[in-house]
Formats: C-alpha cells, structure tokens, sequence
C-alpha cells in the first residue's frame, strides 16, 4: 500500500513552502506581518465532487473526496493532489474493495510568467496509483491564455511515459456579477467552457481506440463565496459529454452531470 506517498508529499510541500519564504524586511516584521504585497502563498483546499470526470471520462460515477495543498513563489508553483474513493464502484487489480482508499496522488510543478497581454506555464505532471495496480505515468504541459474578453486559452499536454500521446483544450471563461453584499463583497458566477481533442496514442490508451479525435465538451459553472480574507467556499456545476460517436459508443457513461464543493485556504 502507498498511501505513505500521500503523507510524504504533503510534508515535502509544507517544507519547501517554510524554507522557500524568502527573507524581507516586511516578511520579518512583526507589524506588518506577512505583508499586503508578499510574493508566495499557500493554498488548502478540500473538495467533494459527486463524481471524478476528466477530459470526458468517468473514472468514477460515485462521490470522491480531493484534498490538496500548492505553493506558489515568483510564478512558481508545486502542488500535491490526491483522489479519495468513497465508494467500491471501481474494482482495481490490486484492490476490489477500494472506498477509504487514496487511488490516486498527482504532483505538479510549473512556472508561470507574462508577455504583453499573454499569460505562459509550463510544467509536469505526475501521476501515482497507489493501492490499485494501475501504471504511473507523467505529462509535460503547456498552457497559453490571451488577457481579453472570454479569457481565450489552448492547453497542451503530452504524455511522456505510459501514454504517450497529446491533449489539446481550448478553453474560455467569463464572469458575472450576480450582487453586492453587506460589506461590500461582490458575488460573481463564472460560466467557463473547453473542447478537448486527442491523438491516437492518447485515445488508445484512454478510450481504447487509436484514432484522433475531438474528445469532450466540458461546461463549468462556478460560484465562489469568500468568507474571509482566507477561507473561501466554493460550489461548481459541471456538464461533460463525449463528442466522437465511437468513443461514445465504447464508454458506458458518456454524458454527465455532477457538482462539487470546496472549502479552500488561502495564506
């Protein structure tokens, strides 16, 4: 069992986020604490989603838990993420009866930075599978948004380990203001939307069919309730369907709806 990977990730972040902090006079400060401008932050965020869909895939049509922690310094950033069943909808070759297991640990790292108007991260990722037998594997990613209206974005990944194969979204967002509230907080709803589209390789080993095609539609809509300067509740309904009709006729749950809250904090 590698649930140990979890634990040790979340003391590697802790970790560099404490000896990452770098020195000011402001940061030192007893009076000003930790400072209005600091350049690093680190996010806590524990959310439940009544099903795990990714790119149009239903990896689990029951509720999963994903509790996370990143650190975040002058564009860059690392992040630990881990998927927990809550359910035995999946049967696993090493684990048929996986509800209260950690099934899957993503780590992330990747650098952001501005050009004009534009906004670039690249990055890798890391995907474990504790406890369910499955292969790890690992993406290179690259992501470019535009700053205008929709906030138009293309992403890029490509497998470099088991699939071996490209993913490419783009990808939109808009937001509203709904109303103010005492205090002056304003609630805003963000409508968001992406296409996704894959190579053979990445089909193959997803959908089991070696053909590119577009992938999924996936449809966001989000609305954030911050609490306090730190804490944020957020509540999200999504919307993903399957566009090629041979994928569709290969995967059982093809269109789905699902929902997710978040409790998030923010240092």
């Amino acid at each position: 069992m590698k649930k140990t990977h979890f634990l040790t990730g979340i003391l590697f972040v802790a970790t560099l986020a404490v000896f990452s902090i770098p020195s000011s006079p402001a940061l030192a400060s007893s009076d000003t604490g930790l400072g209005a401008d600091k350049e690093w932050s680190v996010t806590v965020d524990l959310t439940y989603s009544s099903k795990y869909i990714w790119r149009g895939l239903n990896f689990n049509d029951d509720g999963v838990v994903w509790p996370s922690v990143a650190y975040s310094w002058n564009g860059f950033s690392a992040s630990l993420w881990a998927s927990i069943e809550t359910s035995d909808y999946n049967v696993y070759p090493d684990n048929a009866t996986p509800s209260g297991d950690i099934t899957e640990v993503d780590y992330t790292f990747s650098y952001t930075f501005p050009v004009d108007k534009f906004s670039f991260t690249v990055g890798l990722a890391l995907y474990e599978y504790p406890t369910t037998g499955l292969d790890n594997t690992m993406e290179l990613f690259a992501v470019a948004s535009y700053d205008t209206y929709l906030s138009p974005t293309i992403s890029v990944y490509q497998d470099v380990d088991e699939a071996e194969g490209t993913w490419i979204s783009l990808s939109a967002s808009h937001s509203f203001d709904l109303w103010t509230l005492e205090g002056g907080q304003t609630l805003s709803l963000t409508i968001s939307g992406g296409i996704g589209f894959g190579t053979s390789q990445h089909n193959e080993y997803y959908f089991g069919l070696a053909e590119s095609s577009l992938t999924d539609l996936t449809l966001h809509a989000t609305l954030p309730f911050q609490i306090s300067e730190t804490w944020c509740v957020t509540l999200s309904f999504n919307y993903a369907t399957l566009l090629d009709s041979d994928n569709r006729q290969i995967m059982a749950k093809d269109d789905n709806f699902w929902t997710t809250l978040s409790i998030t904090a923010t240092f």
